[in-house]
């Protein structure tokens, strides 16, 4: 698989967040849940959503660790229950644009590490995924567009 890893400098990003401990196969049956619980709760509460929704991934070991479910927001809001205002960090960041099946997704993951150490960056344990295809537009599973991050100094 050709991948392109771009160096990119971001700025911080409010989201609207739910923080789970899950393990990886579990994913799929717990991501889309937890965008729901979200969705509900920006349309309850009047707040806009302003980007695709996202996954952040720390503190993996041995095919479970932390995920936080986030959808961008426009501010910084006050947290009710689990769902929490929360924020994705800003910096420089390795960049992919993966184009295929999620379950493959693990490999990028290897070769964006390797890019960051092999140009001289610092890679920290904090990824994340933006989902851009939307599932019920999109059923091939291999045309799924995902943004992949993976923060760096």
């Amino acid at each position: 698989m050709d991948i392109k890893v771009e160096l990119r400098e971001i700025k911080p990003q409010p989201i609207a967040s739910i923080r789970t401990l899950v393990k990886v196969r579990k994913i799929p049956k717990v991501f889309p849940e937890l965008v729901k619980e979200l969705i509900n709760f920006l349309e309850t509460t009047g707040k806009p959503l302003i980007g695709a929704p996202l996954a952040i991934f720390t503190n993996w070991k041995k095919g479970k660790g932390e995920m936080e479910v986030g959808i961008p927001v426009s501010e910084p809001f006050k947290s009710i229950g689990n769902i929490k205002s929360s924020e994705l960090p800003g910096g420089k960041v390795a960049y992919v644009l993966y184009i295929g099946h999620l379950r493959k997704i693990a490999s990028i993951y290897e070769r964006m590490k390797n890019w960051a150490v092999g140009n001289g960056y610092e890679p920290k344990n904090i990824w994340w995924e933006v989902y851009l295809t939307n599932p019920s537009l999109e059923s091939d599973l291999n045309k799924w567009k995902t943004e992949v991050y993976l923060l760096i100094n």
